[in-house]
C-alpha cells in the first residue's frame, strides 16, 4: 500500500493532461463561426444573457436569425432594467440625505452599498453594449418583427454606452484597501510561578532579563507588549489584460528585538513555525510585501486555465502543505490564512469538472527589511520527537531540513454529484544539507470527500519522504491517514474520526496540536466534536481526542501511553454589539512505567473568557483573558519554566490578558 497512493497520482496526473473536454461555458447550440459567438458567450459569463432554461438557445441546431433577436432583446431589457434600478438607488440616496436619525443613516448606508456595487459593474459592460449596437443593427428586421422599436432600443444603447464610457474614464487605476491592528499582551504570575500559553510561551516574566534559564516573576506592568502592525492592499482596476494585487505590511510583529540574547530574537517566528521558550516582545518595525502578483486567465484548446506569477500563497491540505496560525490570540487574515508565501508561479488547468493545479516557487529568502524569514518551512523527521523522559515535544520547528525551493501539483477528481477526490505531489529542496544529509524531500497523498444531504464522509492518506539526493533517508514509519463522518442538522451537529500519525510523518502541514504539542506524531486514536445552539443567542461547541502510541519505536510512546484531550466553549450574543465566550481545555497524560523511566500522569489546563465588541462594519475590539495552570507531576522531561521556587519548571500558574483593536478601510 505504501507506494499505491504515489503510482495511482501519478497516473491520474498523466490522464487528466490527455483528457478530452467534458463541458462548456458557452451555449452549445451556437456556431462558433457566428460573428456573435464570442460575445453572448461573454454576457452569458457575465449574467447578462440566461437562454432559455434548458441552458440552450432552442433545440439541437444553430440558432436561427429569429431566435439571436430573441436572445439580443432579452439582454437589451436586462441591460435597462438593471439601468432603471440604479436610477432608483440614486434617486434613494437623494432622498435620505440630511433627514438624519438611525433608520435614515442604516437606509443611506445600504443605498450607497447599492450603488458602488452597480457603478463597480457597469465599468465592465463598454464592450458588451457597443456588441449589442451592432447586433441590433444586423438583426434589426427580426427585432422589429417582435415588436420592438429598434430605433428607441438603438437610442437607448448609444446612451447607456455613452454614460459607461465616462465612468471607465473616471476609474482610479489603483484600489486601496487595507486593515490596521493594535495589539496588547500582558501576562501575570501566580504563586511565584510563570504561566504558560498553548505555544509554549511563558507570560508574568520579566521580558528583558533572561540569565541562568531562571525567569523572574512579574505582574501585567512590567511584562507588558504592544505591537502594531498595518497592511495596504493595492490592486489595479483593469478589466482586461493580466491583473495584479500586492499587500504591503509594517510593524512591529516580526522583525528581531535589538540588544537582547538569542531566546528573546523576535516577537514571532515570522508567520510559521512557534518561539517555544522565548517571553513575548515587541520587534524593531519592519516592513515587508505579504504578496505582489500579476494574474490572467485565458484558453487553450478550448479549456480555461489561469496563471499567476509572483509572491503569493500558497497551501493544499493540512496533512500536505498548510501554514500552521502560530499566533493563536492574534487573529488576522494575512496570519491567519494557512497559505506559504512562495515566490513562483502557479497555472490551473480545467478539464471539464476536474481540475489540475502545478506550482514552483523559492520558499526561503523572503525576508523582511529586517531580514526576518516571512514564513519559514522546514520539512522531514528522522527521530522520533517524543522519547519518554526526554525532551518535552512543543513548537512546530525542528525539522530536518529547512526548504529553500519546491515544486508541486494538485488534481481535483469529481467522482459523483455527491463528492470528489483530490491527489497531491510536492518536490522540495534543500540548498544546505540537514539532519542525516537530507537535502530532498516529497510529500504525497491525497483525500476524498463526500456530501448527502446533512450527512458528510471523508477519508485521506499522506506521506513524507526525506532524501540525500536519490538515496532514502526515512521512508518507513512516516505516514499519516484518517478518516470520519459527521452530520450537520442546523441547529446542531456532530462529526467523530479516527487517525493514525507515524512518529516520523513530517510534511508541513498544520493538523492540530495536543496542548502544547503542535503537529502531533507517533499517535493513533478517535476523535469527536459537535455544536448545539441552545438558543438564538447561545452556542455550545465541544470535542474529545483519545490517542495512545503507535508502539513502533521503544524510546517513542507505547500503546500504553495515552494522551486525552477536551476542549468545550459556550458563546453568548449578547446584543447585536457585545458578544462573550466562555470555556477552557484539558489534557490529560498517562504514561506508562518503564525501565529508566517512572511514568506519571502530567495535566495541562487553560481557561478561557473572551469578550467581543463590534465597532462598526470595519471595526472591532476583541479582549480575552486566559489562566494556565500545567502541572508536570515530576514527570521526566515535561517541566517546563524555572522560577525562584519553582526549580525545574514543574509547574506553570499564571495569566494572561490580549486586547486587539482591529480596523478595515
Amino acid at each position: 500500500m505504501k507506494n499505491m497512493l504515489k503510482y495511482a497520482l501519478g497516473a491520474a496526473l498523466s490522464m487528466a493532461i490527455v483528457a478530452p473536454a467534458m463541458a462548456q461555458d458557452n451555449f452549445p447550440d451556437v456556431p462558433e463561426n457566428h460573428w456573435a459567438y464570442e460575445a453572448l458567450a461573454k454576457m452569458k459569463r457575465e449574467g447578462l444573457l440566461v437562454g432559455y432554461p434548458d441552458g440552450l438557445y432552442r433545440g439541437g441546431r444553430p440558432a436561427s436569425r429569429y431566435e439571436m433577436a430573441v436572445a439580443i432583446h432579452a439582454t437589451y431589457e436586462r441591460l435597462k432594467g438593471l439601468i432603471d434600478g440604479l436610477q432608483q438607488q440614486i434617486n434613494d440616496l437623494k432622498g435620505n440625505m440630511g433627514q438624519g436619525g438611525g433608520g435614515a443613516d442604516a437606509a443611506l448606508k445600504a443605498s450607497v452599498a447599492q450603488l458602488e456595487s452597480s457603478v463597480a459593474t457597469m465599468r465592465g459592460w463598454g464592450d458588451d453594449i457597443a456588441n449589442l449596437k451592432r447586433m441590433a443593427d444586423t438583426f434589426q428586421k427580426e427585432l422589429a418583427s417582435l415588436g420592438v422599436d429598434v430605433e428607441a432600443m438603438k437610442k437607448d444603447l448609444a446612451d447607456l454606452q455613452a454614460r459607461v464610457s465616462k465612468l471607465e474614464k473616471n476609474t482610479f487605476p489603483v484600489m486601496i484597501h487595507g486593515d490596521a491592528n493594535l495589539f496588547v499582551m500582558a501576562g501575570i504570575s501566580q504563586s511565584n510561578r510563570a504561566g504558560v500559553t498553548v505555544d509554549g510561551r511563558p507570560v508574568g516574566v520579566q521580558d528583558t532579563v533572561f540569565g541562568g534559564g531562571v525567569y523572574a516573576p512579574v505582574g501585567a506592568s512590567q511584562d507588558l507588549s504592544v505591537f502594531h502592525e498595518a497592511g495596504l492592499q493595492l490592486s489595479g482596476t483593469n478589466e482586461t489584460g493580466p491583473k495584479w494585487k500586492a499587500t504591503l505590511a509594517v510593524g512591529n510583529m516580526i522583525g528581531a528585538t535589538t540588544g537582547v540574547a538569542a531566546p528573546l530574537a523576535g516577537p514571532w517566528s515570522g508567520q510559521a513555525g512557534t518561539s517555544v521558550g522565548s517571553p513575548f516582545l515587541e520587534g524593531t518595525t519592519d516592513v515587508y510585501f505579504q504578496d505582489f502578483v500579476v494574474s490572467w486567465e485565458d484558453s487553450l484548446m478550448k479549456q480555461g486555465f489561469s496563471a499567476s506569477i509572483g509572491r503569493q500563497g500558497v497551501k493544499v491540505s493540512p496533512y500536505i502543505l498548510q501554514k500552521p496560525d502560530n499566533t493563536p490570540y492574534y487573529k488576522n487574515a494575512r496570519w491567519d490564512s494557512g497559505e506559504y508565501t512562495m515566490d513562483g508561479a502557479k497555472l490551473g488547468f480545467n478539464f471539464g469538472a476536474g481540475a489540475l493545479n502545478v506550482f514552483a516557487g523559492r520558499t526561503n529568502n523572503r525576508t523582511t527589511t529586517n531580514g526576518a524569514e516571512l514564513t519559514p518551512m522546514t520539512v522531514g523527521a528522522t527521530a522520533v520527537p517524543f522519547a519518554v523522559g526526554g525532551a518535552r515535544p512543543v513548537g512546530l520547528g525542528g525539522g530536518a531540513m529547512v526548504v529553500d525551493q519546491m515544486a508541486g501539483a494538485t488534481l481535483n477528481i469529481p467522482l459523483t454529484e455527491k463528492g470528489g477526490l483530490n491527489l497531491a505531489y510536492l518536490f522540495m529542496e534543500a540548498n544546505t544539507r540537514g539532519v542525516g544529509g537530507a537535502n530532498r524531500s516529497e510529500v504525497f497523498g491525497g483525500d476524498a470527500k463526500f456530501a448527502f444531504g446533512k450527512l458528510n464522509a471523508w477519508g485521506g492518506y499522506s506521506q513524507s519522504n526525506l532524501k540525500n539526493g536519490n538515496a532514502n533517508v526515512v521512508n518507513r514509519n512516516n505516514h499519516a491517514w484518517n478518516v470520519g463522518a459527521g452530520y450537520d442538522g442546523g441547529k446542531w451537529g456532530l462529526s467523530a474520526y479516527y487517525r493514525e500519525i507515524q512518529a516520523l510523518f513530517a510534511a508541513p502541514g498544520s493538523w492540530g496540536r495536543i496542548g502544547l504539542w503542535w503537529n502531533p506524531t507517533d499517535i493513533k486514536g478517535f476523535g469527536v466534536k459537535g455544536n448545539l445552539n441552545l438558543s438564538e443567542t447561545v452556542t455550545l461547541r465541544a470535542s474529545g481526542q483519545w490517542y495512545k502510541g503507535t508502539g513502533k519505536f521503544a524510546a517513542g510512546l507505547g500503546t500504553n501511553d495515552k494522551v486525552n484531550r477536551y476542549v468545550a466553549d459556550l458563546g453568548f450574543k449578547i446584543n447585536d454589539a457585545w458578544s462573550a465566550m466562555v470555556g477552557g481545555e484539558w489534557v490529560e497524560w498517562n504514561l506508562a512505567a518503564r525501565p529508566g523511566f517512572a511514568g506519571g500522569k502530567p495535566k495541562e489546563l487553560w481557561y478561557n473568557l473572551g469578550l467581543g465588541y463590534h465597532l462598526s462594519d470595519n471595526a472591532q475590539l476583541n479582549l480575552m483573558w486566559q489562566v494556565s495552570d500545567y502541572d508536570s507531576k515530576g514527570t521526566a522531561g515535561f517541566g517546563l519554566f524555572a522560577t525562584p521556587g519553582n526549580a525545574g519548571g514543574a509547574r506553570a500558574t499564571g495569566s494572561l490578558i490580549t486586547t486587539q483593536l482591529s480596523v478595515k478601510f
